[in-house]
């Protein structure tokens, strides 16, 4: 009877790591669609924020009409270079 539980114990050992392997392998083969599906996911939600703003949107637009695409693509990036240097140093 001890041999037996012994037995048992020995292969619920060798079922958890196998477990525990398949696991990492399988979250390992999963983080690339992992990071495909937070892409669509965030774009998907960028949408979402646009459409709710219809305002902001038509000025984007306006800027684009008035400045040209080059300059206004020009701006976006420093005022988007400048609020994530801004957040950064704000941070606790």
């Amino acid at each position: 009877m001890i041999a037996r539980g012994r037995e048992l114990a020995q292969r619920r050992a060798a079922l958890q790591q196998r477990a525990a392997a398949e696991r990492a392998a399988f979250a390992a083969d999963f983080q690339h669609v992992y990071q495909s599906v937070s892409l669509v996911d965030r774009a998907i939600g960028l949408m979402r924020r646009l459409g709710a703003r219809p305002v902001l949107v038509a000025a984007g637009v306006g800027v684009m009409l008035l400045l040209g695409p080059a300059r206004a693509i020009s701006w976006v990036w420093r005022g988007y270079s400048s609020w994530t240097t801004a957040r950064r140093l704000m941070q606790p």
